[in-house]
Order: structure tokens, then sequence, then C-alpha cells
């Protein structure tokens, strides 16, 4: 069989994700054709530009590399939630295990986060953003410490750290206080 690790990302590769699949506006329904005929299924939803589906994670790669319709794919992180209040947005966003969807390392990656919000309480895009933001930093730090009380000094401190890889763009999404 394959190494522990390896075993456990292809697990994970296999759970029903939120999966969003963009399209050019009015294509839609052919585009779920076209997702249909690459044998790429699961229960899906429409929004304006696009298909919504849960499928394992393996379906986003295999759209992303065999659709000709694809404009963008976008992977949710969670379930929606209710999020009238920073606090709120803040607790569910430092429950996502961000070190599986970004590189952390000894300084802070400032990802790109895409707001929109319409006809919610919270609507000041800074606000958003900081709460978010904020989540991940204090996660990066959470495993900075762990990383720094199991290796030595010198292991830490006395080697280069790789190239980092570009941050990644945060999506957040809030339609009358719901959050996706």
């Amino acid at each position: 069989g394959l190494p522990p690790e390896q075993a456990a990302a292809l697990a994970a590769a296999q759970q029903p994700r939120q999966l969003f699949l963009d399209t050019a506006v009015g294509l839609e329904r052919l585009f779920e054709r076209e997702l249909a005929n690459l044998g790429i299924d699961g229960q899906t939803s429409f929004y304006r530009g696009g298909i919504s589906l849960t499928a394992p994670e393996t379906m986003l790669w295999r759209a992303a590399l065999e659709s000709r319709m694809l404009a963008s794919a976008r992977l949710g992180l969670s379930r929606p939630f209710h999020a009238a209040y920073e606090s709120t947005l803040r607790n569910h966003a430092s429950g996502i295990a961000w070190r599986e969807y970004m590189w952390f390392g000894s300084q802070p990656m400032r990802p790109r986060v895409k707001i929109t919000a319409v006809d919610s309480r919270l609507y000041h895009t800074a606000v958003i953003e900081r709460a978010v933001t904020e989540a991940i930093e204090e996660q990066r730090q959470k495993f900075m410490r762990s990383k720094l009380q199991h290796l030595k000094d010198e292991e830490f401190y006395g080697r280069q750290e790789r190239s980092r890889p570009s941050p990644p763009t945060i999506y957040v999404e809030l339609r009358r206080n719901e959050c996706q």
C-alpha cells in the first residue's frame, strides 16, 4: 500500500467537498451537460455564471483538466454558516484548517481576500478581511510555535526557508448574513 501520509491525502481528496465551477453567464445548463458527459457528477445547484457541485476534490481537478467551458474553479473550505458579526466570522474562519490550503513559514503570508457582501450586517470589506486574515495568522503562529518546540534551535534557525509559493486568493461571500 501507500505510505500513511499519502493514504491520508488520498482519502481526504475522496471526501465530498463544495466546488464552485465558473463558466460564462447563460451557459450553466450547457456546462452541466458537458460535465455529465465527462463523468463529473455530484449534487449540483446553479448560480449566475456557474455550478455549485458537491463531489470529491478529484472531480475539481478533472473538471480543470478536461472541461472546455470551465473559466475558473474554487474549493469551498467550510459549510455555509450564519455570520452577522465579525467575531462569529473570525471564530468560523479559525475553525478552517488553513495549513491544508496554504504555506506557513516564519513570515506572515498575505493572501488576497476577495469579498462579496450583499444584504448583510457585515458589509465593510476591511472588517471582513481582517477577521479572515487574523484567523489565518493566528494558526500560522501556532504552527510555528509547535514547529519550534519540536526542532532543535540549529535546525529551526540554521536552515534556509524554501522559496514561498504565491499566496492563494480567498473568496468570502456574505449574502443575507450567510457566509460561503
